[in-house]
């Protein structure tokens, strides 16, 4: 079960659990939850009436509203279940998650010593604790590197009902606008592209735009963010994990908790 079905991060990771499951004889189900708790929750249900054998999950985990209980339900139930990406605190289960950090500040370094100093951040809502710690890390890089992010300089556009461009507008307009933009989600990438250019600015010789979950946008303009693990790489060990759940089921073990740590580089 993925948040996000028209994201090209979570369906990388679909892509690469079906392929691990197939070779064990395996059917996947593909469920979306919109990052919608009760969605998630009637999907879990009738994913149970079916009789799956595992589940792995990118829950919504909102900081004040997800499915914990639910899913840990399923785990003591025997059946087992593998959290991708965002982690529940207090899930019981297995999981596979990536350090963010550590490649949030490689990519900092790495733009500071390019001589850029003043930096912005596009996010969709700090809602998910993911969102908060990509922002919390980076400004603590930044501080590494004696700067400051500007806190009118980190540009929610999840709050924006009528145009995506429209708050990212007014801090390129600014009388100091930033050299560096980080987006911190695909669709973050393509509403900073389209702001970018629809001020006259161009990437990358007016404003660096950085994409995370975003693995192609950027090939346009002659250069790439190359991120590790990739997407396919998550899915995989997850797959795996669960797989060795359903494949030993009488090996009471206990649950893992697996962390991929991160790099993240600018490739021209």
């Amino acid at each position: 079960m993925i948040p996000d079905i028209c994201g090209t991060f979570f369906n990388e990771v679909v892509y690469a659990v079906e392929k691990a499951a197939e070779a064990y004889g395996y059917r996947v189900l593909l469920c979306n939850s919109d990052n919608n708790v009760e969605k998630e929750r009637s999907a879990i249900e009738e994913l149970l009436s079916y009789k799956v054998g595992g589940l792995v999950i990118v829950p919504v985990n909102f900081l004040t509203d997800n499915n914990l209980k639910l899913i840990n339900d399923v785990w003591r139930g025997g059946t087992p279940v593998v959290c991708v990406d965002r982690e529940l605190p207090g899930f019981e289960g297995d999981g596979v998650y990536i350090d963010n950090e550590p490649g949030l500040h490689e990519i900092i370094d790495q733009l500071v010593q390019q001589g850029h100093s003043r930096f912005a951040v596009i996010h969709e809502g700090i809602s998910l604790p993911i969102e908060q710690f990509r922002i919390h890390s980076i400004d603590t890089a930044l501080q590494n590197n004696g700067l400051v992010l500007r806190k009118d300089f980190i540009v929610d556009i999840h709050q924006e009902t009528v145009s995506y461009a429209v708050p990212i507008h007014r801090v390129l307009q600014d009388p100091e606008p930033p050299t560096a933009v980080l987006a911190l989600s695909s669709t973050a990438t393509v509403s900073a592209v389209c702001a970018i250019y629809s001020c006259g600015r161009k990437i990358p010789d007016d404003v660096l735009l950085v994409g995370f979950d975003d693995f192609h946008t950027l090939d346009a303009f002659g250069y790439s963010v190359e991120f590790s693990p990739k997407p396919l790489e998550l899915g995989t060990v997850a797959a795996r994990t669960l797989l060795r759940r359903l494949e030993h089921p009488g090996e009471a073990n206990a649950a893992q908790r697996i962390v991929l740590r991160t790099c993240m580089q600018i490739k021209k």
